[in-house]
């Protein structure tokens, strides 16, 4: 982890398949060197998309945002176009 970040929740994401992938939420108070995906501000929280093997492979990878526009980990769980949009880059 990074200097001065924090671990702050895991939920995991089933997909239609039945694969099960993590994802986790990190906070840094003093922000991450990255622009946040849907304003542009500077980012505090980083959501981290697993594989099933808990492993960053393929499409799997950090997503960073701002206080604002940070998306609630239960939604992201409960909502596959959200989860997939993330991922992917269509919803930043």
């Amino acid at each position: 982890m990074a200097n001065g970040e924090v671990f702050q929740r895991e939920v995991v994401f089933v997909a239609q398949c039945g694969e099960r992938n993590p994802v986790q939420r990190f906070y840094q108070k003093e922000g991450y060197p990255y622009k946040c995906g849907g304003c542009g501000q500077k980012a505090v929280f980083k959501t981290l998309f697993l594989s099933p093997k808990r492993e960053v492979e393929g499409f799997f990878g950090p997503v960073y945002h701002c206080d604002k526009c940070v998306p609630d980990m239960n939604s992201i769980v409960s909502n596959k176009d959200l989860f997939y949009g993330l991922i992917f880059g269509s919803i930043k």
